[in-house]
């Protein structure tokens, strides 16, 4: 892999998540408070009053900008070994993406924009809910500059096509927690992109040892691709 691989953690990190980084099937940085800072020359300490998953925002933004590569959310499950050219993942044909999956290079406008973006809602103490530092830019900024690139992300999300009904955390937790499938009922796909804030608790407090001994399709496919 050529470019550099990020993500970010801090604090005890779950079983499940353990494992999801053990897809990966290459180097990359795991980013937390303590070495952060080698990567960005943005001041964490205005940002420590957001919580953490605004922080990782505020992390992955700040660190494509200064140095470019690839950012991956720390819950995704790689099947494969290569990942997407394109810059985004999502809904090509609607123009929206996700920010669990961003490949730019250094200085890009995106990245330098979407920083001064974030910058000013933390000099005036914006907040204004989950996606402040996230899809509250990126939808805008992706709509009106038609060169960024979006990889569909139709096969990373079985849990849309595999469950009918209900909300999309609903649809996340049944298809992965209450179903008994493996890898060969995916349709082809080199990764799949989780969220861990819809996870279960129970879930989230298993052991590595727990969670592959686990019968339900979040553990079939770790540990199936596991090894």
């Amino acid at each position: 892999m050529s470019k550099k691989i990020y993500t970010f953690w801090e604090g005890e990190m779950p079983g499940y998540i353990k494992l999801c980084l053990k897809t990966w099937k290459f180097d990359y940085v795991l980013l937390n408070y303590e070495n952060v800072l080698a990567y960005t020359r943005f001041d964490l300490e205005k940002a420590k009053k957001f919580t953490l998953a605004q922080m990782s925002d505020i992390v992955r933004v700040h660190v494509l900008r200064d140095n470019g590569g690839i950012w991956m959310d720390a819950d995704t499950i790689m099947i494969g070994d290569s990942l997407p050219k394109e810059n985004m993942i999502g809904i090509p044909e609607e123009r929206a993406a996700h920010c669990g999956y961003l490949n730019f290079e250094k200085n890009s406008h995106m990245m330098t924009m979407w920083a001064k973006d974030q910058d000013l809602k933390i000099e005036f103490g914006i907040n204004t809910g989950w996606d402040l530092f996230a899809n509250s830019f990126s939808d805008i900024y992706i709509k009106t500059h038609p060169r960024v690139a979006i990889c569909s992300r139709e096969s990373m999300f079985p849990e849309l096509y595999n469950t009918g009904y209900g909300t999309a955390k609903e649809r996340y937790q049944s298809f992965y927690f209450t179903t008994n499938l493996g890898v060969d009922s995916l349709k082809p796909t080199e990764m799949l992109m989780l969220h861990n804030s819809w996870t279960p608790n129970w879930y989230k407090e298993l052991s590595e040892e727990e969670t592959l001994n686990r019968m339900c399709t979040m553990s079939n496919i770790l540990r199936e691709v596991v090894k």
